[in-house]
């Protein structure tokens, strides 16, 4: 991050002559600002429908962060510009550099830039994975369950990790209630580092069903992990916040899809689970609660990231958390209050759930993955 010293408006505000010049000087900059954050969106938009990485070498990348929306919208005279700056509305920003934001205060930050740190960390992620499927290609020897087990071995790629799970404490404010659609980002980017997505799609007969025999192993080896318990409670927290708002578009990637990933984490995990004897017996773990992510820190990452060292008091904490004792021993699990079971049948009733929540995107917005959610759920063998 950088100060305020270098904003380019600080040169426009000494040089001009009126409020009028300033407000049109001013709303020029921003949005030159805008348009740089737009390919920057833009970039990440076609890295994840092409399955690449981005073109844009994010690491070496120092944005000028853009300024509140209302400001910049809502300003339609000099006036009323003058009026909001007047009221507190900044009109200069940090710049940022993606690999070191947690240097800087969130009181120094807005929405936009959560929104613009969310794409910034998803471009990292799937450049770093990009780089490791290089590495590694197909070899059956370098398989890892996670991508958070792979980063595990570069020091480079643990601060990925580092910085995803400090955001709910840097940027709690962002992260809340008022902003479900950054929460939702948030949750995706998680699920993404404790789960091989395509690995999950592999299973479900993407591949073939040869394929999908084969990559059951890999995917019963996932679910006897504390990276697939914790990937469990992003995606029941994925339906939590898409059931309770209507969110019709993320600031990182479509609620269809990031729905339907979800789906396929849980599904899955009920699936193969059932092989396992660490999910009965003890507690019942309700997905849909509330979680303490500060508190749950890093778990179920494999500590990779070593940047979050727990004291006396933190790990008393941490004995008595439901959800890190949960990530770390497994259990029996409930969904909105129901204890489910687990085998092909309630793989099938929590597809089912997921699908009929995505019905309620609207004509187009769910339909073809509520469509293949309902479709994978006649391929699912009928086990308990």
């Amino acid at each position: 991050m950088a100060g305020y010293d270098d904003d380019p408006i600080l040169k426009v505000r000494k040089g001009a002559q009126s409020p009028d010049n300033l407000w049109k000087a001013w709303a020029r900059v921003e949005s030159v600002k805008r348009l740089i954050c737009c390919l920057l969106y833009l970039d990440m938009a076609y890295a994840r429908l092409m399955s690449t990485s981005g073109v844009i070498a994010i690491d070496k990348v120092e944005i000028y962060l853009p300024c509140d929306d209302a400001l910049f919208e809502d300003a339609t005279t000099a006036t009323a510009f003058l009026r909001l700056v007047q009221q507190g509305a900044r009109i200069t920003m940090p710049r940022m550099n993606v690999r070191s934001f947690h240097e800087l205060s969130p009181s120094k930050l807005n929405q936009n830039s959560t929104q613009i740190l969310l794409r910034s960390l998803y471009l990292r992620l799937i450049a770093a994975k990009a780089r490791l499927s290089e590495k590694h290609g197909r070899n059956e020897n370098s398989q890892s369950i996670s991508l958070a087990e792979s980063f595990s071995t570069d020091e480079d790629y643990k601060t990925i990790i580092a910085d995803v799970v400090l955001l709910p404490k840097a940027h709690a404010s962002f992260l809340g209630e008022r902003h479900q659609n950054n929460a939702l980002g948030w949750h995706y980017l998680c699920i993404l580092l404790t789960t091989d997505v395509d690995l999950l799609e592999t299973a479900c007969g993407r591949d073939g069903l040869e394929a999908a025999e084969d990559s059951l192993v890999h995917v019963f080896r996932w679910s006897q992990s504390s990276s697939a318990r914790r990937a469990l409670l992003h995606a029941a927290q994925v339906f939590s916040i898409l059931d309770s708002c209507l969110v019709r578009e993320s600031y990182l990637t479509r609620p269809d899809l990031v729905l339907f990933v979800s789906a396929l984490v849980i599904s899955q995990y009920f699936l193969v689970a059932s092989y396992t004897g660490n999910c009965s017996g003890g507690p019942v773990f309700e997905l849909l609660r509330d979680v303490d992510w500060t508190t749950v820190g890093d778990e179920g990452f494999g500590r990779a990231t070593g940047y979050l060292p727990l004291g006396r008091l933190g790990r008393e904490t941490v004995n008595s958390n439901p959800a890190i004792g949960f990530i770390n021993k497994g259990g029996s699990v409930s969904f909105a209050g129901e204890v489910q079971g687990l085998g092909g049948v309630a793989a099938k009733k929590i597809a089912r759930k997921f699908a009929h929540l995505m019905d309620g995107f609207g004509k187009w917005d769910g339909c073809s993955y509520s469509q293949l959610l309902r479709v994978m759920c006649g391929f699912t063998h009928e086990s308990e």
